[in-house]
């Protein structure tokens, strides 16, 4: 179809194989892939960026909600 196509992934705590998902979407060359997962999780992953590209967006919580 050619068209461009944005997937967001909410990874679920102690989920080990969303890397492997990642590395396997990032092929499609009109997929973006946005990931949320949490830090622990993100360690624990030791992505080094060779699979795929990727980028870090960190948050910060500054105020008590």
């Amino acid at each position: 179809m050619g068209v461009p196509i944005a997937v967001y992934l909410d990874v679920h705590p102690r989920d080990a194989e969303w890397p492997e998902l990642v590395s396997q979407l990032s092929n499609q060359p009109l997929l973006e892939t946005l990931v949320t997962v949490r830090e622990e999780d993100y360690r624990r992953a030791n992505i080094s960026g060779t699979d795929f590209d990727f980028a870090e967006v960190g948050l910060d919580f500054d105020r008590t909600e």
